[in-house]
């Protein structure tokens, strides 16, 4: 007999091969700010610490008086999400290498995050987030795939008007993977290593650069209807964000930094007021005979720009 012929084919049971998005940074590049209200207001102090005054004095006078000015600015957290449905009978008849919660729960998860990191590119990558004077087109030369250009002083003079506006030096850069592909291998950043450690590493650039972290996205996005044919496309795009965040956020690891209170007074660009982090439910279906549940993923917060003068966005940075 044939061998084949004395065995049925069966699913493995410890293989299940799927197409789960990797590498989002959303969770990383934006603070997120714990709040207790969908929506609520947060204040913007002036520049009056910046503004020259005489606070020169005579022994029995008295010094000036300064005064200061505090205006505010809202944010509205918005409720994104979605839900999968388990029937009983799928409970019942799924086979060892499927696990239908746990399969759901992956599944919403990486939509959530996936419509994340859409917001965020384009909150990022939007011209009109930033200051006036803080963005620019590259053309030519100056684009970073060109041999004569110079992309670490082109990055080096953005910092440098950030801080001339607005008193800030950008700390981190986000760019995707083709731009910082091309970053990396660019004659200028291999001519300032090879001498002395010719292992160029993110780490390696970002310092090189003067920042603190370079955050790179990879992930795609697939435009297609439902049944239709995959059309993909970066998310992120040949542009360079770069800006200033508060120092304690760069110290998550992983996908997600956690949220917090980033304090009073303190500088950032951009803030990810969240009233829900991601959060996973399983709840009873109440509408069918059966133990049937809903799983459902739940996501609450705003990504607003709260200094748009800390920040310089470079844009397309290849040809």
């Amino acid at each position: 007999m044939n061998p084949r012929a004395v065995h049925q084919r069966t699913p493995l049971d410890r293989v299940a091969i799927a197409h789960n998005p990797q590498n989002f940074i959303a969770g990383l590049c934006i603070p997120k700010v714990a709040v207790s209200k969908l929506s609520d207001t947060y204040y913007v102090f002036g520049t009056e610490s910046r503004r020259v005054e005489s606070i020169k004095y005579e022994p029995r006078g008295l010094p000036p008086e300064i005064d200061y000015a505090a205006s505010t600015s809202p944010f509205v957290c918005e409720h994104y999400g979605d839900r999968h449905l388990i029937l009983e009978d799928e409970y019942k008849n799924s086979d060892a290498a499927l696990d239908p919660e746990q399969d759901a729960t992956e599944l919403l998860s990486q939509v959530t995050k996936l419509q994340r990191e859409i917001r965020a590119a384009s909150l990022l990558f939007t011209a009109g987030n930033y200051a006036t004077g803080l963005k620019a087109t590259l053309s030519g030369t100056d684009q970073f795939d060109n041999a004569a250009s110079t992309p670490i002083l082109t990055i080096k003079d953005a910092c440098s008007d950030v801080v001339s506006r607005g008193g800030m030096r950008p700390n981190v850069a986000v760019m995707n993977m083709d731009v910082y592909n091309v970053l990396e291998q660019h004659a200028t950043v291999i001519g300032r290593l090879q001498y002395t450690d010719p292992m160029v590493t993110r780490q390696k650039v970002a310092a090189m650069l003067g920042l603190s972290k370079i955050f790179v996205g990879e992930a795609i996005k697939n435009t297609a209807a439902e049944g239709l044919a995959e059309s993909l496309s970066d998310i992120w795009t040949d542009s360079v964000s770069l800006y200033y965040i508060p120092p304690q956020v760069l110290a998550a690891a992983g996908e997600e930094a956690p949220a917090m209170t980033i304090g009073r007074k303190v500088p950032t660009f951009c803030a990810a007021f969240t009233y829900m982090d991601m959060q996973i439910d399983i709840l009873p279906d109440s509408l069918r005979p059966g133990k049937n549940n809903w799983v459902w993923c739940r996501h609450i917060a705003d990504e607003v720009i709260t200094g748009n003068n800390f920040a310089y966005l470079l844009t397309d940075c290849l040809s």
